[in-house]
């Protein structure tokens, strides 16, 4: 059986939306969560296992008419470990999400378990935070293709803090494959430039400070921040 022959039965299933949040570009990892489980259980789906997690999506309709779908996405304060993404990764904007969508009996170890069996994903990159309070935090996405609001200069001005997307440690070694910053160096720094001796704990602050440490006779530092740029005092 495949999802286009079940989905047209009277009872084609329970529908599974299944996230990805991939912050790789900002120097996080790859997160897999799915809204709730009915036991509170993780459940997997290709191989890999999706958390559950307190969250609310709307949005993502497609109606063919009008400007493209800008979704948004609510997680509450309970989910820890997603919190602490967004306090260090500045807010997880930039960072991609997909949203995959399945029926309950394709996910591994169901009756019909069937990883090739789903909708096609819908691709988005968080494009703001809308809303933080005390009970959640809400996210705006936008697809790639939509350039509504774009401004130029399309690089933002920042005194201090770096724009160069920075290596990601990746269980045996760094990788490179996203970074635009070009240190290569064995010598570890912490998010607080203290040093480490734990490359899986190498992280840039992206202040003028963390280049200093890392290119200490470099007068030409790859720092893409504008110190020199200040309040205009009348």
């Amino acid at each position: 059986m495949t999802i286009e022959s079940d989905i047209q039965k009277n009872s084609p299933g329970k529908m599974v939306e299944l996230f990805v949040l991939d912050a790789t570009s900002l120097g996080g990892g790859v997160h897999r969560f799915i809204k709730g489980t009915d036991n509170g259980q993780a459940v997997v789906w290709q191989g890999q296992p999706y958390m559950p997690m307190d969250l609310e999506a709307e949005g993502f309709e497609v109606n063919g008419q009008g400007s493209l779908p800008r979704p948004k996405i609510r997680v509450t304060h309970a989910n820890s470990a997603l919190m602490g993404l967004v306090a260090e990764y500045r807010d997880l904007v930039g960072a991609t999400l997909t949203r995959w969508r399945t029926l309950a009996q394709f996910l591994d170890g169901a009756s019909e378990a069937d990883p090739n069996s789903h909708f096609a994903p819908d691709i988005y990159k968080i494009d703001r935070k809308s809303q933080q309070n005390r009970v959640y935090i809400e996210w705006e996405l936008a697809a790639a293709m939509d350039q509504e609001g774009k401004k130029i200069p399309g690089r933002q001005v920042l005194r201090d803090g770096c724009s160069h997307l920075y290596r990601v440690w990746s269980s045996t070694e760094h990788d490179y494959s996203k970074a635009t910053c070009p240190y290569t160096a064995a010598v570890y720094f912490d998010m607080t430039g203290t040093p480490v001796a734990d490359p899986a704990s190498d992280r840039c602050g992206k202040r003028l400070s963390d280049c200093k440490l890392r290119h200490p006779n470099n007068q030409l530092m790859p720092f893409r921040g504008f110190p020199g740029v200040a309040r205009v005092r009348p």
